[in-house]
């Protein structure tokens, strides 16, 4: 069994009441069943929980490589798809924070060229409509088959700036007015873009000064305890990533995003609990320094938008969910209990196979109330 016994027993001695030990044994029994009954409908799973700002579970089910047998764990390094919107949201937080911009800074005083919607010149975008997705940015059909790199263990063959100029600047070469919503009486409609990630990644870098990739490493990953997550292949030194998996376990080659910030993390469930106890307490945590700054990445203040920054409100969740080829991920936290969860399969899960990742939220939502 996987369950890390360190932590467990450290539990058990914090928890003298053995009631709450039993607590643990219950919700590990209740996942390993429904691991088990559902054994033949998915290639590997890794489950990681934060309740009431403790760290209590984390396991792995399965494998993530079949060839190989190899066993899926809490440390399996899983890529997240879209989850990685997370992190561009944290980043954002964490350089309003250090006063870098704020939600209402317009986007091309963060940036090296002009993003202008063309059905509305006269309007800017700002940086909190880039946040929510209602900043009138749209992916067209084209712009998935241009970020999809369908190669082996390969990082981006373009930089991200190079990547979101084609697509935003009428001198790019991949610029279509139809990436553009027509304005709106009452403004843009919420339209979930993996642009908007882009986009919001490529201004931390040009407002801080720092890659990306350099700045989420220093400022979040290393603050947070994440020593197995990072953006590309050549940070994975002596680190295999999982092997991902079509439905009908099919096995992919290990591809890239181009806009890798909205679509390519690599981490751990480990790690990824680390991270939700990071912002589990507004007072004292490891990667924000003022407590405001929650409220922000979230909105559990207002709750004027569907988004915080990039983190979807789902009832008193928030969080993000990932899905690509061979991935099917969510991330959900309640900032207000402090507890919080993350799920990753390395497989696509279709049809009846969805059943046990239903199953599984079902559950662990009740536990994170």
């Amino acid at each position: 069994m996987h369950f890390i016994r360190s932590t467990f027993f450290s539990l058990l001695c914090f928890c003298s009441a053995s009631s709450y030990a039993q607590s643990l044994y219950e919700i590990d029994s209740v996942i390993s069943n429904i691991a088990a009954a559902n054994a033949k409908l998915y290639t590997g799973l890794a489950i990681g929980i934060v309740q009431q700002k403790q760290i209590i579970y984390h396991k792995g089910f399965g494998v993530i490589d079949r060839k190989e047998r190899t066993l899926c764990t809490d440390t399996s390094i899983m890529e997240v798809a879209s989850i990685s919107k997370a992190i561009v949201g944290m980043a954002i937080a964490k350089a309003i924070e250090m006063g870098f911009c704020h939600l209402d800074s317009p986007v091309n005083s963060m940036l090296p060229f002009n993003v202008v919607n063309p059905h509305a010149a006269s309007k800017f975008i700002t940086l909190r409509q880039v946040v929510t997705h209602t900043s009138g940015i749209h992916d067209t059909p084209g712009f998935f088959w241009k970020t999809f790199q369908y190669t082996d263990f390969e990082d981006p063959d373009v930089l991200l700036y190079d990547f979101v100029f084609a697509f935003l600047n009428p001198a790019g070469r991949y610029y279509n007015k139809r990436g553009f919503h027509k304005s709106g009486i009452n403004g843009y409609p919420v339209d979930y873009s993996n642009l908007n990630a882009a986009l919001g990644a490529l201004m931390v870098e040009h407002v801080t000064k720092m890659k990306f990739s350099n700045f989420t490493q220093k400022y979040i990953f290393n603050k947070a305890g994440m020593s197995k997550t990072g953006w590309f292949f050549s940070q994975l030194v002596n680190k295999t990533p999982a092997q991902k998996y079509t439905s009908n376990k099919l096995r992919l080659r290990h591809y890239t995003i181009r806009s890798y910030p909205s679509s390519t993390l690599f981490t751990s469930v480990a790690d990824m609990n680390n991270l939700l106890l990071s912002v589990a307490n507004a007072v004292s945590n490891n990667v924000f320094d003022n407590p405001t700054t929650l409220s922000i990445l979230f909105d559990d203040v207002s709750h004027k938008y569907d988004y915080g920054i990039f983190w979807k409100r789902y009832g008193k969740h928030y969080g993000c969910t990932g899905v690509n080829l061979g991935i099917e991920a969510l991330l959900r936290f309640n900032p207000a209990s402090g507890s919080g969860y993350i799920i990753i399969f390395n497989q696509t899960l279709k049809g009846k196979q969805k059943k046990i990742y239903t199953e599984l939220e079902r559950y662990v939502d009740k536990l994170t109330q």
